[in-house]
């Protein structure tokens, strides 16, 4: 069986993305793994995961943004779950 971490990364090698770049962060609420690249047009393509929790997020304009935006709008997401997740009791020990 895999861990959530293996499914995380298989899922991210499906993206549309050439060159993925894969990261963690500790927080608060939990470890947040997240990956993201960009495609053959230059929009980035990114996905978190966190509690075997996982989401692909695209980001559609590629003007105005940059990898550290992507890097922070997959973090916020993952962060916003985490929050509201435990606000509904979805996690039993914490």
């Amino acid at each position: 069986m895999e861990s959530g971490i293996e499914v995380l990364e298989r899922c991210a090698r499906n993206l549309p993305a050439k060159k993925l770049e894969f990261r963690k962060i500790e927080t608060p609420l939990g470890m947040i793994y997240y990956a993201f690249g960009q495609d053959g047009e230059g929009r980035y393509h990114g996905i978190w995961g966190t509690r075997k929790i996982g989401r692909t997020i695209e980001f559609r304009n590629r003007d105005f943004i940059t990898a550290d935006v992507v890097a922070a709008a997959l973090i916020d997401a993952a962060q916003w779950f985490l929050l509201e997740a435990g606000k509904r009791g979805l996690f039993p020990n914490g």
